[in-house]
């Protein structure tokens, strides 16, 4: 009928906003480089499709900022700490009506997140460590090999050995053998310790073992080690 209003046009949608993984997926697993691939792939598709239209404009704004509590609070932190100057319009119901706007909070926010999350990894990081190397001072004696120290602390061996190696640089066997051999040294000198039993308490069950061991850290038996350096 003449003078009725014409349909709304019907809006293309953004396929690549909700394509699995979704962006809160992404962002749990940390999974930095397919995000920023993801995020370029969804504003090119809205500069496609007409960036200016404000229904998309939120949709992105919105689904963005979902993923980002979901982070946020999974971790027990703030969802201010990630979304910067875009929290007060989020509070505010006042988001983000520019392309280029939306564009610089959203990579603005995926920053802040990858360094929450590595900072929040490299402490965790620390921490292992700490415990590891603890372990291994108080059980020198007993089994501290890769089998229970990761048993100890619950993860996978060969992960435990790789972040120790990224951690300290050092590879956690040397560690070990060093901390067996300073213990060892201290020992000659400052006990009455007999030999097999300073090896016994460096993990050595086998007194000859310790010998060669300890003979090739330092062109000395045990033996000659203690009499050259108490003779001093």
């Amino acid at each position: 009928m003449h003078g009725e209003a014409e349909p709304p046009a019907e809006l293309p949608p953004l396929s690549s906003l909700y394509e699995p993984p979704t962006l809160a997926q992404l962002l749990e697993a940390g999974q930095w480089d397919a995000l920023e691939e993801r995020t370029a792939r969804i504003f090119e598709e809205l500069r496609r499709i007409g960036s200016e239209s404000e229904e998309h404009l939120l949709e992105v704004f919105f689904s963005v900022s979902s993923a980002a509590a979901q982070l946020a609070h999974k971790n027990g932190r703030r969802l201010s700490e990630l979304a910067g100057g875009g929290y007060d319009k989020l509070r505010q119901g006042m988001p983000y009506r520019s392309f280029q706007q939306l564009q610089e909070w959203t990579a603005d926010l995926l920053a802040r997140s990858r360094r929450g999350s590595e900072e929040e990894a490299k402490d965790t990081r620390k921490r292992i460590i700490q415990q590891v190397q603890q372990f291994i001072e108080q059980h020198l004696a007993e089994d501290v090999s890769l089998q229970a120290i990761s048993g100890h602390v619950y993860l996978h061996p060969v992960y435990l050995s790789k972040i120790y190696k990224l951690e300290t640089g050092e590879n956690l066997s040397d560690y070990v053998y060093r901390v067996r051999m300073d213990k060892a040294t201290h020992l000659l000198l400052h006990s009455r310790d007999k030999i097999y039993e300073i090896a016994a308490r460096v993990g050595y069950q086998r007194a000859h073992s310790f010998i060669n061991v300890f003979k090739k850290h330092t062109g000395l038996t045990p033996q000659e080690y203690r009499d050259k350096h108490l003779s001093l």
